[in-house]
């Protein structure tokens, strides 16, 4: 019972490797956002080369970045093509104007694999609470299926 009391009491006053109990504070913050999630997916029919944003507006969601630096988006479609690309789109006034927060980023010649573009600075217009959206680019004849995009974003 003496041991098993000393231990405890190590492991009190220990912080065991933990920076967290040594009174280090952690300033980086990361959180992963689901944009969008289905295992049926939707499908991109004759996704352009433009770009388009999946239907009935799945993707738009408001979110907070003041407390993030930079940003990457992940995405998964049915096609092994580079010719298919994702890109993440914030827009200030509700949805009438949009510009780029993740820029456009390939698929891999593996189909249904998580792709993921760079890590990339937000803007300082957009550190504030924003309405984000997915836009997904084709060639204007290839029909991917989309059945995931997340935002990773990060503080500083």
């Amino acid at each position: 019972m003496k041991t098993i009391a000393a231990i405890l009491l190590l492991l009190a006053v220990s912080s065991c490797g933990n920076p967290s109990l040594s009174g280090v504070t952690q300033t980086t913050v990361y959180e992963t956002v689901r944009v969008f999630m289905d295992n049926t997916g939707v499908t991109m029919t004759a996704a352009p080369a433009i770009g388009a944003e999946p239907a009935n507006n799945v993707s738009r969601m408001y979110i907070d970045l003041t407390d993030y630096a930079s940003a990457r988006a992940q995405f998964i479609s049915s096609l092994a093509s580079a010719l298919i690309s994702c890109r993440i789109e914030y827009s200030l006034d509700d949805g009438s104007t949009w510009n780029t927060l993740v820029s456009n980023f390939a698929a891999s010649a593996v189909a249904s694999t998580a792709n993921k573009s760079p890590f990339e600075t937000i803007p300082t217009a957009a550190r504030t609470d924003v309405l984000i959206r997915a836009v997904i680019s084709g060639n204007g004849a290839l029909n991917p299926i989309i059945r995931y995009i997340s935002l990773d974003l990060r503080g500083s």
